[in-house]
């Protein structure tokens, strides 16, 4: 049977091959300052990454629009409102449907074209439209990346011609 002085030894020891090095307590916490440093540092730079990828994601609108029964084009320039057919509106919602937009959180002032769309007297849609950003009243605001936005932009600047042009020069 062991000394009880042989007892004391072995249980003072560091028992991890990391701290055989250290020969004070001092340098043995100084060490394990450094490693604290270290994970802390990583895990701040992984919930980054994490939010940065999570935030630049792409995603579909998926607008759930059955049944229009008036949809009015308002001119940005001039506060000129148009009915559009139903036929148009629904291709509208088409090519929303189709986008991949990206969440923005930037205010926005100014818009070329407007789109309320009704089934009966309830507001269905309301939102602006260009090639890089829609916003959609009560549902938030998107940027449409990667000039992936052009067939939609070139649709509403074609409704614009169509009804605006023959009154103003915009």
């Amino acid at each position: 049977m062991p000394k009880k002085n042989n007892i004391k030894k072995i249980m003072c020891t560091p028992h991890f091959s990391a701290y055989k090095n250290y020969k004070t307590i001092a340098e043995t916490f100084a060490f394990m300052k450094k490693g604290f440093k270290f994970i802390l540092v990583m895990a701040v730079l992984t919930v980054l990454v994490g939010v940065v990828a999570c935030s630049s994601k792409s995603k579909k609108l998926n607008l759930s629009i059955d049944n229009v029964t008036k949809c009015e084009l308002i001119s940005g320039s001039t506060g000129d409102i148009y009915v559009i057919s139903n036929d148009e509106a629904m291709q509208i919602i088409d090519m929303l449907n189709d986008l991949e937009v990206k969440t923005d959180s930037e205010k926005r002032t100014g818009w070329i074209y407007r789109v309320i769309m009704y089934d009966g007297e309830e507001t269905v849609l309301d939102a602006t439209i260009s090639s890089k950003s829609v916003r959609i009243r009560d549902v938030g605001n998107y940027t449409i990346p990667d000039n992936k936005g052009e067939k939609i932009g070139e649709y509403m600047d074609s409704l614009g011609q169509k009804y605006f042009k023959k009154d103003n020069n915009i």
